[in-house]
C-alpha cells in the first residue's frame, strides 16, 4: 500500500479519535459575586457592578466555550469520517486502475490472445 494511502488513514483516525475523546468544558456558571473567571485569559479578576450582569457575562462565556468546543468535536468527526471513506474509495479505485493497465500491457504486448481475454473479462 502506498505511504499516501496509509497516512491518510492514520491522519482520519486522529481526527476521529480526537473528536470522540476530546473533553468538554464544564456547563457551570460561577454565582459568585466576582463571576469572571481567570481560565478566559484575563489577567484578574473583574467585578463590572451588578450580580446580573457577571451573570449573564459568564452565561455568554460559557455557552460560547462549550458551543465552540462542541463544533470543533463536530467537525473533526465528519471529517475523520470523511476523509477515511475517501481514502478507501480511492485505494480500490487505483488497485482497479493497476489492474486493468496491467490488462492492457499484456495485451499491447501480445501475450494474451485477445479472444481469450474478451471471455474473461467480458468487455
Amino acid at each position: 500500500m502506498k505511504k499516501s494511502f496509509v497516512l491518510s488513514i492514520i491522519i482520519s483516525i486522529a481526527m476521529f479519535g480526537t473528536g470522540l475523546f476530546f473533553p468538554m468544558p464544564e456547563k457551570e456558571i460561577q454565582l459568585s459575586s466576582y463571576s469572571y473567571s481567570t481560565d478566559w485569559g484575563k489577567s484578574g479578576i473583574e467585578y463590572v457592578g451588578g450580580d446580573a450582569y457577571n451573570y449573564q457575562m459568564e452565561a455568554s462565556l460559557t455557552a460560547g466555550w462549550v458551543s465552540g468546543v462542541m463544533a470543533f468535536k463536530g467537525i473533526l468527526i465528519a471529517s475523520g469520517l470523511t476523509l477515511l471513506a475517501l481514502t478507501i474509495m480511492l485505494k480500490a479505485k487505483n488497485d482497479e486502475i493497476k489492474s486493468q493497465t496491467s490488462i492492457l500491457n499484456k495485451l499491447i504486448s501480445g501475450n494474451i490472445c485477445i479472444e481469450q481475454k474478451t471471455e474473461e473479462v467480458s468487455l
